[in-house]
């Protein structure tokens, strides 16, 4: 199989989620001292409760060291109307569904031409930097779940004098660098075509809405990968009392004989009619299909949300979402928003039409970790 940027299934001496496990128990064996304040002093000047763990609050600071660490500069080379612009087409886009094919196409140009300069190495140092850089985030349309959990960074930072603002950013991007390193090391193998796929590829995406999607940086799948298992042992006790499963798999894992996908939507879901005995989908959908287990496939991501709502605050289903380790994370975050119990299946490498691949590559998952999470 094409390894377009990552590759979960290749034969290693220890299998991807052994080893993204006991790498992510390392990590947080080794955060240091001066991290855990920061944390312990986010939580405690919250102004409500947060259901999160602590692992997560750690997550939201990594994530912010490293977005800090690969954009920054983007971020300051960027004029703030062209970022409020974009964001107004981004809202547009869901806002105005007959017009999204063409917002789309504008929001590829214009955000390839002025969110992606890098002249501009100003540091990141405090409050108002890090507004202006949270703006050049939601512009992108890229990162919409990480930037409500970094606005609430945000606000305790405003309430700190500058010189303690400044040593708390510094301490994100040199938490962020360590990651990187100690995350290269161990998971590297598995993403391996990630820096030739940028090197040899991306330009195929320029003036694209996926430029920026399609070029993240290496250790940006490696957080998304510590990221999904944090939130999944976060998630796992309440998703562990459900009485019914539901495993939600994306459609680029179809493989119709005819090369055209037969799912129906049937309310509000979309269903597998079974039109190909050889295709991923409808082989999980013999294998998984009970009476305490079905089989869903998932709309574009642009339409998880609304798509998720059935499930929306419940507490006897438990959904297992499936996607690509760049989509995933953000595909858990959304579920935990709208209270819906559930856990994250990796794809094993992508492969979907709209962004990888010019005529698709049908993807898979690990059956093994699969069956595990169904239980």
């Amino acid at each position: 199989m094409e390894t377009i940027t990552y590759k979960l299934n290749i034969a290693t001496e220890q299998p991807f989620y052994e080893e993204l496990s006991d790498f992510s128990s390392t990590v947080l064996e080794e955060r240091t001292e001066r991290t855990l304040h920061y944390i312990k002093d986010f939580i405690a000047a919250q102004s409500k409760d947060t259901t999160r763990t602590f692992d997560e609050h750690y997550l939201e600071y990594l994530t912010l060291g490293v977005l800090l660490n690969k954009y920054s500069s983007n971020a300051m080379s960027s004029t703030g109307l062209g970022m409020a612009f974009l964001n107004i087409l981004y809202k547009g886009r869901s806002r105005y569904k007959v017009l999204k094919p063409a917002i789309d196409k504008l929001r590829g140009v214009l955000s390839t031409i002025l969110l992606n300069r890098t002249f501009n190495r100003v540091k990141i140092d405090s409050y108002s930097r890090l507004n202006h850089f949270i703006k050049w985030l939601d512009a992108t349309g890229e990162f919409s779940e990480e930037t409500l959990r970094l606005k609430c960074w945000q606000s305790y930072l405003i309430r700190l004098p500058m010189e303690e603002q400044c040593k708390i950013l510094e301490n994100a991007s040199l938490e962020a660098s360590d990651f990187e390193v100690a995350a290269k090391a161990n998971l590297g193998k598995f993403t391996e075509n990630v820096k030739s796929f940028r090197q040899n590829h991306l330009q195929e995406h320029k003036f694209k809405e996926n430029y920026i999607f399609c070029g993240r940086h290496e250790v940006e799948y490696h957080l998304n990968m510590f990221g999904a298992e944090i939130l999944n042992r976060a998630l796992k006790p309440v998703f562990q009392k459900t009485s019914k499963k539901v495993i939600l798999l994306p459609t680029c894992m179809s493989n119709p004989s005819d090369g055209k996908c037969k799912a129906r939507v049937k309310g509000s879901k979309m269903v597998c009619t079974g039109c190909s005995p050889e295709c991923n989908i409808n082989i999980k959908r013999w294998e998984y299909s009970t009476e305490d287990t079905e089989v869903v496939l998932i709309p574009h991501s642009s339409d998880f949300t609304r798509f998720l709502k059935y499930w929306k605050n419940q507490e006897t289903t438990g959904l297992i979402g499936v996607a690509c380790v760049l989509n995933l994370l953000k595909g858990g975050y959304e579920m935990q928003k709208l209270n819906i119990p559930s856990q994250c299946v990796f794809l094993d490498y992508c492969g979907c039409k709209k962004h990888w691949h010019k005529n698709g590559i049908p993807t898979d998952i690990s059956e093994e970790q699969l069956q595990r999470v169904v239980g």
